[in-house]
C-alpha cells in the first residue's frame, strides 16, 4: 500500500512540475506586430501574430501553426508609408471600428468596446493608422480587438526596411462575441 501512495505522490509531483513549465498564452496586452523578415535556415520568413498562442510566429515555415495576422507595408509614389494587415486563408478577417482624432479618444472607445456586433468583415485591413480600433475575426471564428498605438518604419535589418506596429489587443479564445 505504501508503494502505491509513493507512486501516486511521485506522479502528482511530476504532473504539477510539467504544468508549471508550460507557458500559458497571453490573450490581452500590448504587442509589437512586425513586417520584419527573419532568417530560418536558408530561408527568410515573415513574422505573423497568433492570437491563440499570444505571440509572433514565423510564416510560412512554422510548426506553430498559421498566424492570424500578417503586417505588410510599402511606400507609395508620394513617399507615404502604407501599412496593411492580412490573414492567411481568411477572407472575412478585418473590420475598422473607429479612426479617432486623439489617443485618448481611441483608448476610451477601445476600453468600452465590449461586444462584437458587426458581421461584414473584409479580407484586407488597409491604411492602418494610429488611433484606430479594429476587430479581427480569426479563421476559427474567434474575435480580437486591436488599438493601433504606434507605427514605426525600421531600417536596421540587413534584409529590408520593415514596420513595427505597437497595439493593445484583447482576444476572446472561446469564440463568444464578448470581450
Amino acid at each position: 500500500m505504501k508503494r502505491i501512495h509513493y507512486y501516486l505522490l511521485i506522479s502528482c509531483a511530476l504532473f504539477l512540475t510539467c504544468n508549471r513549465n508550460e507557458e500559458k498564452p497571453k490573450y490581452e496586452g500590448e504587442v509589437i506586430l512586425t513586417s520584419e523578415r527573419v532568417k530560418q535556415g536558408d530561408d527568410y520568413n515573415s513574422l505573423g501574430f497568433s492570437f491563440e498562442k499570444g505571440k509572433n510566429i514565423p510564416y510560412p515555415y512554422t510548426t506553430n501553426g498559421v498566424p492570424d495576422l500578417l503586417v505588410t507595408h510599402f511606400i507609395d509614389l508620394n513617399q507615404n508609408l502604407i501599412v496593411t494587415f492580412t490573414s492567411p486563408n481568411n477572407q472575412d478577417a478585418f473590420y475598422l471600428n473607429l479612426t479617432a482624432s486623439t489617443a485618448n479618444e481611441a483608448k476610451s472607445w477601445y476600453n468600452n468596446y465590449l461586444e462584437v456586433t458587426i458581421t461584414n468583415f473584409a479580407t484586407l485591413a488597409d491604411s492602418i493608422n494610429i488611433n484606430q480600433v479594429w476587430t479581427v475575426q480569426t479563421i476559427s471564428k474567434k474575435y480580437a480587438k486591436l488599438l493601433i498605438k504606434e507605427i514605426i518604419l525600421m531600417n536596421d535589418s540587413p534584409v529590408a526596411e520593415y514596420v513595427e506596429v505597437k497595439v493593445d489587443y484583447k482576444y476572446q479564445p472561446d469564440g463568444s462575441r464578448n470581450f
